[in-house]
């Protein structure tokens, strides 16, 4: 019996984590982000704060610091708020908003077309590593790392370029 119950344990590690076990929430959340890009060339980092909310497919990014801005990003562009509060479009022609969406709401159906994915970890306490696939993605991105619980907790981007940005969350409900 206890050879049985040792079989069922090393059966059941040597699979690890399965995307399909984590219970993250991703949509109707709302929370607090830091940001910072490292630029190859510049010394210093540039550091971002502000809030976040994602809601029925769109996501509203309010910068607080060191500039302020609001940008809302959904199926149909990149909107910034202008001074009377009205949404302008963005130019957005080699912004890819489906997979800027996919990367944050971690819509791992559609990310599995682009890129290679690779989860550790537990159900409370995992990574996700996104390694493009395609020669597009490629030129684009090196590698995108996502890490959380039953929230995404940060989200690190590695340009082809060298230049990196991570995006750390916080009090996300």
């Amino acid at each position: 019996m206890r050879f049985f119950g040792l079989l069922i344990a090393i059966f059941a590690l040597s699979f690890g984590l399965e995307i399909g076990e984590l219970d993250i929430k991703s949509d109707n959340i709302s929370g607090k982000f830091d940001e910072k890009m490292i630029i190859k060339g510049f010394e210093k980092a540039i550091i971002s704060s502000g809030d976040f909310r994602i809601k029925n497919e769109e996501i509203f990014w309010n910068t607080k610091e060191p500039i302020k801005s609001s940008i809302k990003i959904n199926n149909e562009g990149v909107f910034e708020l202008a001074k009377k509060k009205k949404w302008v479009k963005i130019r957005d022609s080699m912004f890819d908003k489906e997979m800027f969406l996919a990367i944050f709401r971690l819509d791992l159906d559609k990310l599995k077309d682009d890129f290679d994915i690779k989860l550790k970890g537990s159900k409370d306490d995992w990574q996700i590593n996104l390694k493009p696939k395609s020669t597009i993605f490629k030129q684009i991105f090196d590698a995108i790392r996502i890490k959380g619980g039953k929230f995404v907790s940060e989200i690190y981007i590695k340009q082809a370029n060298g230049d990196v940005v991570v995006s750390k969350f916080s009090d996300v409900k």
